[in-house]
């Protein structure tokens, strides 16, 4: 892989990484599962940074599916459907992701960008 092309990749697991930080803002912000279910503003503002992650997730899955056992496959899908279903998004769901996929998710890109000489 070029230079420019493990560029690419850091920066886009930078922008995953960020957006994972965001979601943990947001849990400190506006609280916890009952809230998160309560509050609509709450859900728009996770569903938008769990979209954004599958969105940069897209630009690399080649090189993170070679390169990771994370199903990032899945990651890339979820983008897919909040962004094309979202009427039907089931927020028991998506609370579940942010509270136990995400962290999940952080530890992966922090391996992978340690692996490409990169802080995270």
């Amino acid at each position: 892989m070029s230079g420019d092309d493990l560029e690419a990749v850091g920066y886009a697991l930078s922008v995953i990484r960020n957006y994972c930080e965001r979601i943990a803002i947001h849990m400190h912000r506006f609280g916890g599962r009952e809230e998160f279910l309560r509050d609509w503003a709450y859900q728009d503002s996770c569903i938008m940074v769990l979209g954004q992650i599958g969105e940069e997730t897209k630009k690399i899955l080649d090189w993170l599916q070679s390169n990771s056992g994370y199903n990032w496959k899945d990651v890339a899908r979820f983008r897919d459907f909040i962004y094309h279903c979202y009427s039907r998004t089931n927020y028991d769901l998506v609370w579940k992701i942010i509270e136990d996929d995400v962290p999940d998710l952080i530890d992966e890109v922090d391996r992978l960008l340690k692996s490409i000489g990169r802080p995270s």
